[in-house]
């Protein structure tokens, strides 16, 4: 009983401070029931250190679409250049904001592409404990939203050889490419995204592809004015009006310490 009571006060701190205001009173938490975590779903890809997962529907939102299909509906005339990059394993810092080889041919002419990637991670405080699933969105423009609708995870690049352990990225394609059927390996998920620059590092704001898994965490972002904010603003269009943000650190205590561990 000792050693559960102390679990309780560790998960929910609340319970433990009001029963010393009312000792007399019996407190537990109420929660509804848990859907079954990412984690344990057959089609969910997990990470190496198994605290991140991640889910997309079976079937592509838009499926088969060619390379520069994609690149003119989403408004990414970088998006060929940078799957060339990404398949000769160069990254942006090493090129000095160059491009590859525009010759190089890709192995695939067409992607699957999906407008949201469902993620899950286990909690900074207890491994035991799943976080509620995050869902991250990267819908292309039209007529409702001319800018689309891009979301801000921060993503640890661990898997490349970036400066920065992790990173803010806009999120701007998620995809899949379709690789010939007598391809070696299965193809891999990917996001085709903004890096947005910390002004306290060197790291140049500068589009990039990396695997849908260093995704774990949604951050919020509050755009910075000057002395007053651009007329028309709006949830859909305020990183279209500014380059310069604020990142909200308390917005959460697990969004808090996942910044504090990877800075």
């Amino acid at each position: 009983m000792h050693r559960e009571a102390n679990e309780l006060a560790a998960l929910y701190p609340e319970v433990q401070w009001i029963s010393h205001i009312l000792p007399d009173e019996h407190l537990l938490p109420v929660h509804p029931r848990q859907p079954q975590p990412l984690f344990d779903k057959a089609h969910s890809h997990v990470s190496m250190d198994e605290t991140t997962a991640f889910l997309l529907t079976r079937t592509p939102h838009r499926s088969k679409v060619t390379i520069d299909d994609a690149a003119a509906l989403y408004h990414l005339p970088d998006f060929r250049p940078a799957l060339v990059d990404f398949y000769c394993g160069q990254l942006y810092e090493d090129r000095r904001g160059r491009r590859s080889n525009s010759n190089y041919i890709l192995p695939f002419t067409h992607i699957n592409i999906w407008h949201n990637v469902r993620l899950q991670q286990r909690s900074a405080q207890d491994q035991r404990t799943f976080m509620p699933v995050q869902t991250i969105q990267a819908l292309p423009p039209c007529q409702e939203m001319p800018f689309g609708r891009f979301h801000t995870p921060l993503v640890n690049f661990s898997s490349q050889a970036q400066n920065e352990s992790s990173g803010v990225v806009e999120v701007r394609l998620i995809f899949q490419p379709i690789l010939p059927a007598d391809a070696s390996t299965p193809a891999p998920y990917l996001f085709y995204g903004h890096y947005l620059k910390f002004e306290s590092t060197d790291q140049d704001g500068s589009p990039l592809l990396a695997p849908n898994i260093d995704m774990f965490v949604l951050v919020q972002l509050v755009p910075k004015f000057g002395q007053e904010a651009p007329v028309g603003l709006d949830y859909n269009n305020s990183m279209a009006f500014t380059d310069r943000f604020y990142l909200n650190n308390f917005s959460h205590k697990e969004t808090f310490h996942a910044i504090l561990s990877y800075q």
